[in-house]
């Protein structure tokens, strides 16, 4: 089914289009993973309810994460591999297992202590570097 959904985005969107969506949804991903990094790390003082939030955000995101690497999607401004299209069982995978970190960490969050973050959030880390590594252009 997630190969379908691949295909159908690809017909329907136009490859400049998928790539500034996907990056727009890591640059969030981006944004609520460092404000919790932060704040279990101590240096970024957040509420019980921001920590939740952002937690919140993270876990919805994971869940956009592969959108936008359609078929066709590798050429233009990206920095994604073709590795992608070539090992998508691999790629999906890792999606999987950020989706997993990410409810996992929301868990987490619900009790609203910062540092009750860090071994979900370095388990996160772990996962979004192997991908990096893998599908990304350095």
């Amino acid at each position: 089914m997630w190969c379908h959904a691949l295909a159908a985005t690809a017909q329907t969107v136009r490859a400049e289009d998928a790539i500034r969506y996907r990056k727009a949804v890591m640059v969030m991903i981006k944004w609520h993973y460092d404000r919790l990094s932060q704040a279990a790390k101590g240096s970024l003082p957040l509420a019980r309810d921001e920590i939740e939030r952002n937690a919140a955000w993270l876990d919805a995101l994971s869940k956009n994460a592969a959108e936008g690497f359609g078929v066709g999607s590798l050429e233009g401004d990206t920095k994604a591999l073709a590795a992608i299209w070539r090992d998508e069982a691999k790629f999906r995978g890792l999606v999987e297992k950020f989706q997993a970190d990410a409810a996992r960490l929301r868990q987490f969050a619900r009790g609203g202590e910062a540092a009750a973050l860090k071994a979900p959030l370095d388990a996160m880390t772990r996962t979004c570097k192997s991908c990096h590594d893998d599908f990304k252009k350095s």
